[in-house]
């Protein structure tokens, strides 16, 4: 099983990935956790290059087919033959970020001369669907104060329109795409949130085991 758990910038998943790898793995479950773009020598050098912010002059089209390719390299190395074993991913980030950032965000269809569905269609015939899409949900506020608490990389200092642009896109991305996505309120503790992803993953046969 693939789950990916993604949302705007400063919204916890990397820490939710974190907590409900080790949950799994309490209960005897055999879990990998990724990141993406990352995880293997390839994806993480194409990663450096993507948030270096010395490469500010980099077109969207670009960046896209950068995250794309980083994508490639870690689902054929890395996630496939986990999958092919059994394993639970866990990965921060994944198709949808790039829907929303690139091809979304960026509008980079005009670019291309294609359309947005097109453009998904190629990230998904990359790589696998996950079979739960995590979103986190906060206030734009919130990811703002949190992100500004960092040395900001070339992605998180886009400008603060783009990014009321993302945020309003993953608020509203399950009315318009058809996979299967689980709003999280990522504005509340720690714990809570953990205790939410968790209880929704108790109703699937695979996670019986886990105790409600």
């Amino acid at each position: 099983m693939l789950i990916a758990f993604d949302g705007i910038d400063g919204c916890g998943k990397s820490t939710q990935v974190n907590n409900v790898s080790k949950i799994l793995k309490d209960f005897g479950y055999d879990v990998m956790c990724t990141r993406d773009p990352g995880n293997t020598k390839v994806s993480e050098s194409i990663r450096n290059i993507l948030l270096d912010k010395s490469n500010n002059t980099m077109h969207n089209s670009t960046e896209f087919f950068l995250f794309l390719a980083a994508k490639i390299q870690n689902y054929q190395e890395i996630i496939l033959p986990a999958l092919k074993k059994g394993i639970i991913v866990l990965t921060d980030r994944y198709i949808l970020s790039t829907y929303v950032y690139q091809i979304l965000g960026k509008d980079i269809k005009n670019d291309l001369n294609t359309t947005d569905k097109k453009l998904f269609e190629l990230v998904n015939d990359s790589c696998s669907i996950p079979n739960i899409n995590f979103i986190f949900n906060i206030p734009l506020d919130v990811s703002f104060n949190r992100i500004s608490q960092k040395n900001k990389d070339r992605m998180e200092s886009t400008g603060k329109d783009y990014f009321v642009k993302i945020s309003q896109l993953f608020n509203n991305l399950s009315i318009h795409i058809d996979l299967p996505i689980y709003n999280i309120n990522a504005n509340q503790p720690e714990d809570i949130v953990t205790k939410d992803i968790i209880q929704y993953l108790s109703g699937w046969d695979l996670f019986k085991r886990i105790k409600k």
